[in-house]
């Protein structure tokens, strides 16, 4: 279920996302969806978080459930190197975008 958004903070996303580069949309994509949350990937992309901080904030929830259930170590030792790998790659892609000279496309601020 959709949770309605005030249209300040929906348009301020807008605003941002238009400003990227285009090829950096499919690193915010794809980072969005590994980590679970756009506010995580936004933070991770834009220098805010490492990579590590990104990945222990979106598994947040599953180390509870760990301290709490126990591990299925090789379902999550899988899970948490698969998202090491698609973060990593969408943290090199922008980083080189960055370094071609891309940053002058993002004009927005939040």
């Amino acid at each position: 279920m959709l949770t309605p958004q005030p249209e300040q903070t929906v348009s301020k996303l807008r605003k941002y996302l238009s400003g990227l580069h285009p090829w950096t949309i499919p690193a915010y994509h794809h980072s969005t969806t590994s980590l679970k949350s756009l506010v995580i990937a936004m933070a991770l992309l834009d220098g805010g978080l490492s990579a590590e901080e990104a990945i222990a904030c979106s598994f947040l929830e599953t180390d509870f459930q760990i301290d709490r259930w126990g591990e299925v170590e090789w379902q999550h030792t899988l899970d948490r190197a698969r998202l090491s790998a698609d973060v990593a790659a969408a943290v090199l892609l922008v980083q080189e975008i960055n370094s071609l000279g891309g940053t002058e496309l993002h004009q927005a601020t939040v």
